[in-house]
């Protein structure tokens, strides 16, 4: 039996390399998907700048002692403030630029509307970040004035210093409650899931794509005269194709370690073996599309589609964390959903590999029975 199913599996194997398709989405497009998605995406979510970011501060002479004192308050902020009209607000590292009008300080002790005119060079969540901390700021200045007219009876410049050196009666303590403290993104994120997205894109259509040409040429018709099983045959082209996915992951990984390094986390194990599932599920998809697809159309309509809806939906383009909660949902019912999931506890969060157990037990039972439904299915023509 095993004789017969090695070689359908090397067979397979051995003509699936020799497409120079093959070569191009199994080792060249998952390399130029890891760094041009990872670039894209390291300022959306965990790219945010770290450290003391500079900000160009202006104000006019008569913005009074309350700009000075926004000043400090931006510093606690982690700005590097810097007011311009100084030697370094020419400087290549501006970011952001934060500007008073000249009354700032008459105005707000009056209890008049101020606006704060502040542009970012920032994009996406690490200017909204940004863009807290000026508010954050701001408003404790605000704070700070009405609490020192409440009590002084008047709001100058000793009366908020004395309320800035007061000690707090109320302070939060904010701490992680794992020992991830932040949702994975940029190279973190887009390595694993274009690695998900490219085993399944790649497994789907080479899988059905070989089994329809091989029933349209009539070349399965002459295994029916072997005395090789419907079963045998199923099992061969599954694990010639696991194969292939297995390469490809094992490609995919030793380059995103060496060009762009990533880390696998300590559960390296388990990802080997959410992987393999994965691997295994996506082989037993091609073979099941293979077999019902009457064209060539439609294997490939029907594999982009299938690939790309399940890579959306199951969190392989962005990070499931961030979408509403009936997306959150959904993907906890979708394949690609468990894998991603599974890796991001292993690889983001540094969970056990005890922890996705039921994640590869599904990927492998939905394997089983996809694959047990390709051999009812199966036909030599």
């Amino acid at each position: 039996m095993w004789r017969h199913v090695w070689f359908i599996a090397a067979k397979d194997t051995r003509f699936l390399f020799r497409e120079k398709s093959t070569i191009v989405w199994v080792f060249l497009m998952p390399l130029l998907f890891f760094y041009f998605i990872g670039t894209l995406t390291s300022g959306f979510i965990g790219g945010a700048p770290t450290g003391q970011q500079t900000l160009h501060y202006q104000h006019g002479a008569e913005s009074g002692f309350l700009a000075e004192h926004l000043e400090q308050r931006l510093a606690e902020n982690d700005f590097a403030v810097v007011r311009t009209g100084d030697a370094k607000s020419d400087s290549a590292n501006d970011i952001a630029r934060l500007t008073l009008t000249d009354d700032f300080d008459a105005k707000l002790r009056g209890g008049e509307r101020v606006v704060l005119k502040y542009d970012a060079a920032g994009e996406g969540m690490a200017r909204d970040l940004e863009l807290l901390r000026v508010q954050r700021a701001a408003y404790t200045v605000l704070a700070d004035m009405l609490a020192a007219k409440q009590q002084s009876g008047e709001a100058n410049r000793e009366s908020v210093q004395a309320i800035k050196t007061m000690t707090p009666s109320l302070t939060l303590n904010v701490e992680a409650a794992g020992q991830r403290q932040t949702v994975p993104g940029g190279f973190e994120h887009a390595i694993p899931g274009e690695l998900v997205m490219f085993t399944m894109l790649v497994m789907v259509i080479s899988g059905s794509t070989l089994v329809l040409t091989e029933r349209k040429q009539g070349l399965l018709r002459r295994l029916a005269a072997t005395p090789i099983t419907r079963g045998q045959i199923v099992l061969g082209k599954w694990l010639g194709k696991m194969i292939l996915g297995m390469v490809q992951i094992g490609v995919g990984m030793v380059i995103a370690t060496v060009l762009f390094g990533m880390n696998w986390g300590p559960q390296f194990v388990g990802v080997l073996l959410v992987l393999a599932t994965w691997a295994a599920f996506c082989a037993s998809l091609g073979l099941l599309l293979g077999t019902l697809a009457q064209t060539d159309a439609q294997v490939m309509g029907l594999g982009i589609l299938v690939s790309m809806v399940l890579a959306a939906l199951g969190g392989c383009w962005w990070p499931i964390e961030i979408t509403p909660e009936w997306a959150q949902d959904l993907q906890k019912a979708l394949p690609s959903g468990w894998t991603m999931d599974a890796m991001h506890r292993l690889i983001s969060f540094r969970h056990s590999t005890v922890t996705v157990v039921p994640h590869i037990l599904a990927l492998a039972i939905g394997a089983g029975l996809v694959g047990w439904i390709v051999k009812l299915r199966f036909r030599y023509e």
